[in-house]
């Protein structure tokens, strides 16, 4: 599996996300979307994720898994271990932004780049922005209250 590989290139930290059919995503859904072709491979993937996960040789490699909402029906080991497993609550305006080339302020990464950004630099103070902002999780394109990351660090 190719997470060996990236290990033995050098590469210590590796981030994995899944693909979010929201904004641009839409449109890509059908070539991008997790399939039921998908699900069954999925197996062999956690079990390269566990064997990395007890081998001494890569207890120095930084690996973060963003779990999607729907992983959670899995209840693997990844959902399970209490040492490794964080559920993060969504963070919203409250401990993240994210903000483009032109200004825009955006509540979430998740958000960046779309139509619904909660202020510009260019006509208020970020504290104003942040302060006067009325966005809550409901919010969400992707409706996630949180995100479940599975890491070792």
């Amino acid at each position: 599996m190719y997470l060996y590989e990236v290990y033995d290139m050098g590469i210590k930290t590796l981030n994995y996300d899944w693909f979010v059919s929201i904004g641009r995503g839409n449109a890509l859904f059908d070539e991008y979307g997790i399939t039921e072709a998908d699900n069954k491979i999925l197996s062999t993937f956690e079990n390269d994720i566990y064997d990395i996960s007890i081998n001494e040789k890569y207890q120095k490699f930084n690996l973060c898994i963003d779990l999607p909402d729907w992983y959670v029906k899995r209840n693997t080991f990844m959902l399970n271990d209490v040492s490794r497993t964080r559920y993060l609550n969504c963070d919203a305006v409250k401990k993240q932004i994210s903000i483009n080339e032109i200004g825009n302020v955006y509540p979430c990464f998740i958000f960046a780049y779309g139509d619904k950004y909660i202020g510009n630099l260019n006509n208020d103070s970020l504290r104003n922005i942040v302060k006067n902002s009325n966005f809550t999780c409901l919010d969400c394109p992707i409706k996630a209250k949180g995100h479940i990351f599975y890491k070792f660090i």
